[in-house]
């Protein structure tokens, strides 16, 4: 497909949460329990005829929402850049609302610490845990670090599992942090920090000089703030064009 580089679209073809390719763009069908489909790419940002196979697509698949970006579990961009105001009215013009907005935070990973000691290096996700316990968009993208030696995973006194810190979940060629969760039992206790310190020490092991953390609520910033040099902040708008239906969208 033309402008994606060969290695990003093998790695979206590819499981956990592979995305089809229809036309011009890269879709994302609903999760099982889920009515939400996702336009992970267009081609061509101004392409109605590839919109309306993907939507097509979508509603076979049962969907009743269609959200631009994403999935969480194997995505190319979080949402929207706000600063693209063409796309934006153009997928307004044709029915997408937002639904809020969050950033992606483009950092400098190292600051000559290494945590990454303190942690156990996963060679497998604890997919189970992470999907009980956080999300199941979240296991996977663990399930994709853990593929890279990009998983961390913390473990309290008696050796339960009580967090994990993932990169290269997506974009593994880039430098692309997270996810990251704590069990609430463990958090005020640092161990949230060491673990992304001890992602980002690994991705600035790697050579990586810039490093992407997505899906970034507005409240959460500062916390990467305190971690790393915070370069730039890009705006994602959250887009969803309701697609009709007598279910509720649930569900990632």
């Amino acid at each position: 497909m033309r402008g994606l580089a060969d290695v990003l679209l093998t790695e979206k073809l590819a499981a956990p949460r592979a995305l089809s390719v229809i036309e011009g763009a890269l879709y994302g069908p609903p999760l099982p329990g889920s009515r939400r489909a996702w336009l992970a790419w267009l081609e061509a940002p101004s392409d109605a005829g590839v919109l309306d196979a993907v939507i097509a697509r979508a509603k076979g698949d049962g969907a009743t929402s269609l959200t631009y970006g994403g999935p969480p579990g194997n995505y190319l961009v979080s949402g929207l850049d706000a600063r693209d105001r063409g796309s934006l009215a153009w997928l307004t013009e044709r029915g997408f609302r937002e639904h809020g907005r969050h950033f992606d935070l483009v950092c400098e990973p190292g600051d000559g610490s290494d945590a990454r000691a303190k942690f156990e290096r996963a060679t497998e996700a604890p997919f189970a845990w992470i999907a009980e316990n956080f999300a199941t968009a979240w296991a996977m993208e663990a399930t994709r670090a853990a593929s890279h030696d990009g998983l961390f995973l913390a473990r309290d006194e008696g050796g339960s599992l009580v967090g994990f810190a993932a990169h290269s979940g997506n974009r593994a060629a880039e430098g692309t942090f997270g996810p990251i969760g704590v069990l609430g039992s463990a958090r005020g206790t640092g161990v949230g920090s060491l673990l992304a310190r001890a992602a980002f020490d690994d991705l600035a092991d790697r050579g990586f000089r810039s490093v992407t953390v997505p899906w970034v609520e507005a409240r959460t910033v500062a916390f990467y703030e305190r971690l790393v040099q915070v370069r730039e902040r890009i705006e994602r708008v959250e887009l969803r064009l309701d697609l009709g239906g007598a279910h509720p969208v649930r569900g990632l």
